[in-house]
C-alpha cells in the first residue's frame, strides 16, 4: 500500500508519492522497506501505479510496451489483466499546454476520471491510494492558508 498526492494547477503537477512496501497481518498494515518504484516516466506521462506489487509491476511493464500510452490503453490493461488485485493508477500528463490527470481503479470500476481544465490561479489535490482523506485534508489545509508547493520544493 501506499500514497501518492497530486497538487494540479493550469500549467502544473506536483506528485508526492511514498516508495515503502507494506504488509498486512491479521487485519493490521506494516511497513517492511522503503525499496519499492511506484513512479514511472514514460515521454511526456507519470504514471503512479500502487497496490499489490507483482500485479503493478506486471501492469507496467505491459504498458510500457505498449506503441501507444496513455489513460485508454491502461484501463485497457487493467480490465483485461485485474482478477481482484488492489491496484490504484495516477497517470500525469500536458496536454493542449494544460495538466491533465487521470485516475483510474479497480473501485470506480475502472472508469476514467479525468482531472483538466484548471483555471489560471486555481488548484486542484488528487490523492490515490491509502489514507486519500488525510493527505488531501493536510495538502488543502497548506494550501489554504498561504503555503507554496513551488516554495516547498525548491
Amino acid at each position: 500500500m501506499s500514497n501518492a498526492t497530486v497538487v494540479q494547477t493550469n500549467d502544473n503537477i506536483f506528485i508526492g508519492s511514498d516508495s515503502a512496501t507494506s504488509a498486512m497481518l491479521e487485519g493490521q498494515l506494516y511497513r517492511v522497506d522503503q525499496k519499492a518504484t511506484k513512479l514511472y516516466h514514460f515521454d511526456n506521462l507519470v504514471l503512479f501505479c500502487s497496490g499489490n506489487l507483482n500485479y503493478c509491476y506486471n501492469l507496467v511493464e505491459k504498458f510500457s510496451k505498449e506503441e501507444v500510452k496513455d489513460a485508454a490503453v491502461i484501463r485497457k490493461l487493467l480490465i483485461t489483466s485485474h482478477n481482484g488485485e488492489v491496484v490504484d493508477i495516477l497517470l500525469c500528463e500536458f496536454k493542449d499546454n494544460k495538466s491533465v490527470v487521470y485516475q483510474v481503479s479497480p473501485y470506480n470500476d475502472f472508469e476514467i476520471v479525468c482531472f483538466s481544465d484548471i483555471p489560471i490561479g486555481g488548484v486542484n489535490v488528487v490523492t490515490a491510494e491509502i489514507k486519500t482523506k488525510e493527505s488531501y485534508k493536510l495538502a488543502y489545509e497548506n494550501l489554504l492558508h498561504g503555503k507554496s508547493v513551488i516554495a516547498d520544493i525548491y
